[in-house]
């Protein structure tokens, strides 16, 4: 969301991993009070920890959002 109070323009870095999907990265202009959604899919080949970056570039600098997917813990109990 855009919290400024000025137009602001992004755009992405596609993570270097195949395992992250995302569309190709075009500029994404939002207006103060805006919002956009990044859609990320995730498409693993063996069930172990992904790990990766999106970086999203601005006008004012870049910061980089971490994506993780990660197992959940199986269990069994016997009685």
């Amino acid at each position: 969301k855009n919290v400024s109070k000025s137009v602001i323009k992004f755009k992405f870095v596609l993570p270097e991993t195949s395992f992250f999907f995302m569309k190709f990265p075009d500029l994404v202009t939002l207006s103060p009070g805006m919002a956009a959604a990044v859609d990320v899919s995730f498409r693993p080949i063996k069930k172990e920890v992904y790990d990766d970056v999106i970086e999203f570039i601005t006008s004012n600098g870049s910061f980089f959002i971490r994506v993780v997917a990660t197992l959940k813990e199986q269990g069994l109990k016997v009685q």
